[in-house]
């Protein structure tokens, strides 16, 4: 079972993904050299618990339903595309697994604290986490 952790509001959260937006809009020139976003951005946007704001409450999620993931991927991209598409396409990944309850036990339950993007194929076998 996960530890209970203080739970952001939404508020909270958009502040952090403003800053997290201001960070990764300064490191945009390396960014396009190197074709993706700094792993610190990613890790930042996961430490945040900005993508669990679609993730089920009873897997450890926010389940703050799909308008706060939209003003959080809004308030990036104030500062940085790049940053607010990764961070949709993460995010959305909790919203599309909630029609599969099979498919939450076998993510959300595969390692805990891990990130979870695109983890299921047919036949949902657990793969291993990459963005």
């Amino acid at each position: 079972m996960r530890s209970k952790q203080q739970e952001p509001t939404l508020d909270e959260l958009l502040a952090i993904a403003h800053s997290i937006g201001e960070r990764a809009a300064s490191q945009a020139e390396q960014a396009e050299k190197d074709c993706k976003l700094a792993d610190e951005i990613v890790e930042d946007i996961n430490k945040a618990r900005l993508i669990q704001v679609l993730q089920p409450k009873r897997f450890g999620g926010l389940e703050m339903g799909f308008p706060a993931m939209v003003r959080i991927s809004q308030a990036l991209a104030q500062h940085d595309m790049a940053a607010s598409w990764i961070y949709s396409l993460f995010a959305i990944h909790h919203f599309w697994r909630d029609f599969y309850a099979i498919a939450q036990h076998v993510v959300f339950n595969y390692e805990v604290g891990t990130r979870n993007y695109g983890r299921f194929l047919l036949g949902l076998e657990p793969l291993p986490a990459i963005y």
